[in-house]
C-alpha cells in the first residue's frame, strides 16, 4: 500500500498496481485540496496520459473514497495542481511505489 500528503502543486511517485486481473484498486483523499485539481495520470510507453473512466479524464476537488479498474502492473500517479496551501493526505492499497519517485 502506498500513501502519503500532498502539501503543495505536484505529483506523488509513480505508484504500480500489485491488485490481481478484475480485482478494482481503491484511491482515497482526504483533508484539504486547497482550490486545487488533482488527476489521476498512467504511464504507457514512458509518457504521461490522463486515466479515463467511462471516457472521461479522472479528475478530484474534494475528499474521495471510490474503486478503479486497473489491470496487474499499470503505473499511475496523483498530480495536484492549482493549489493553495493543500494539506492532501492520499493512499492507494494495492499498489506499491517505485523505488526513486
Amino acid at each position: 500500500m502506498a500513501h502519503g500528503k500532498l502539501n503543495a502543486d505536484g505529483s506523488t511517485g509513480w505508484l504500480t498496481t500489485t491488485t490481481k486481473e478484475g480485482a478494482k484498486t481503491n484511491i482515497l483523499l482526504g483533508g484539504s485540496f486547497g482550490g486545487g485539481t488533482l488527476a489521476v495520470e498512467k504511464l504507457v510507453n514512458g509518457t504521461t496520459y490522463p486515466l479515463y473512466e467511462n471516457g472521461v479524464a479522472i479528475t478530484l476537488t474534494a475528499p474521495d473514497d471510490d474503486m478503479y479498474n486497473l489491470a496487474p502492473r499499470t503505473q499511475i500517479r496523483l498530480t495536484l495542481s492549482g493549489a493553495t496551501s493543500p494539506t492532501l493526505d492520499w493512499e492507494v492499497p494495492g499498489t506499491i511505489e517505485k523505488l526513486g519517485s
